[in-house]
């Protein structure tokens, strides 16, 4: 049984065959639509792309730089690009398989490539005409809760130094610069809290790891 992945392969080396011209993008496109495409864990593909569009412009890169579809370089080049990808064609019930854990690499069928261990992933396409974009996960630093509070008292650098914070309010000109004293204890007066950036803070999440 021919897979997606094998299908699509096989079109697409017919298709760069020919000399790419002013519609190759447009054919490009038209193919892709048939397929349901998800990427793999660890393949990025552009912020706001889906992505069958990435691999559409993968394949069209190919196409407008290649020697044709059948020269060997350019066929393993399309076997890699749409190996970075799960698929299925539409209508159909079934993904293109892939290896359970443990299981050994075999060839695909295409280019010679094997088809490696891959995780499920969530489907860019949950509806024909409804695209979900692709985001990345991030691990960014957000307030601990004294901080929210105003309480800087055990705010500290990567090397355990606390971190002053100074009253802009006390900055007075010194020699050839400006000097400011620290707020007592580090810690803001709740006079010198504004109750709109207090509400602000309440859409950002607190923190859900420990911090560095």
């Amino acid at each position: 049984m021919t897979t997606a992945r094998e299908k699509l392969y096989e079109e697409m080396v017919v298709m760069i065959a020919s000399p790419a011209g002013p519609t190759s993008e447009s054919e490009i496109r038209k193919t892709m639509t048939r397929y349901r495409v998800q990427t793999k864990p660890g393949i990025d593909i552009p912020v706001g792309a889906t992505a069958r569009d990435a691999l559409g412009d993968r394949l069209l890169e190919l196409w407008r730089g290649g020697p044709g579809g059948q020269a060997p370089d350019v066929k393993a080049k399309i076997g890699t690009a749409i190996d970075e990808f799960r698929m299925q064609l539409k209508g159909s019930s079934s993904p293109s398989p892939s290896l359970q854990a443990g299981a050994k690499p075999r060839p695909t069928g295409f280019a010679g490539l094997p088809r490696i261990p891959v995780a499920a992933v969530e489907d860019d396409e949950r509806e024909p005409d409804s695209r979900e974009r692709r985001v990345a996960q991030s691990i960014l630093t957000t307030a601990t809760g004294l901080e929210r509070a105003g309480d800087f008292s055990d705010t500290r650098n990567q090397a355990g130094a606390l971190i002053v914070i100074y009253d802009p309010l006390t900055t007075v000109a010194s020699g050839g610069g400006y000097t400011r004293s620290p707020f007592a204890g580090n810690r803001l007066p709740g006079s010198r809290v504004d109750s709109i950036s207090t509400k602000a803070l309440s859409f950002y999440p607190e923190a859900n790891l420990p911090g560095l």
